[in-house]
């Protein structure tokens, strides 16, 4: 016996219809208006699958809607939302932590710059801000450097002291701090 796969019930509707038509033509049993009259009938197993199919994609479609109409409130509360929040700041902050410039501690924590790391845009400011009790530097690229400083060098940043620098360019930038070299971060303008 052949055995036809598929996946969905009206699929196999059509298949029993078929087998039981074909049977009703080589049998004689049931005829062409018999047959018919079957499927036309309320009580027909036929009938049954139809209307729990047709009840289903009815449902599907309504609630297909109230999730419709519950994304557009959605999208109406986060827009109100962002247009209390306020703008958002032009600066990036990162601050030269306290006792960096004592011990090299900092290090292994990767907090001498807080933070460390620094993801910006194109066009974005961003200040260095010294909360330790002695002088630092914010000086472009790496300690092991032949020419260090070509894109920005704060020059000495007193405790309390800030810098700022606007990045034009999209890259990574590394830097450092020239007197306390242990002292790196990274920069990463798009």
């Amino acid at each position: 016996m052949y055995r036809i796969k598929t996946k969905n019930l009206f699929g196999k509707y059509l298949l029993t219809l078929a087998f039981v038509s074909i049977m009703s033509f080589l049998v004689g049993s049931i005829s062409s208006a018999s047959f018919a009259g079957a499927v036309k009938d309320s009580n027909s197993p036929f009938d049954v699958i139809f209307n729990s199919i047709r009840n289903l994609e009815e449902q599907n479609s309504i609630l297909q809607n109230k999730v419709n109409a519950l994304q557009t409130q959605v999208d109406k509360l986060n827009s109100e939302v962002n247009s209390l929040l306020p703008p958002p700041l032009l600066t990036n902050a990162v601050a030269i932590t306290k006792g960096a410039g004592g011990d090299q501690s900092c290090v292994t924590t990767k907090n001498c710059f807080s933070p460390n790391v620094v993801n910006i845009a194109t066009g974005d400011t961003v200040t260095w801000t010294n909360g330790d009790s002695v002088g630092h530097t914010v000086t472009s690229g790496n300690p092991s450097d032949l020419q260090s400083g070509a894109i920005f060098d704060s020059g000495l940043i007193k405790s309390g002291g800030m810098f700022s620098f606007t990045f034009q360019n999209p890259g990574t930038f590394n830097y450092f701090c020239v007197i306390h070299p242990w002292m790196t971060g990274t920069l990463t303008v798009k």
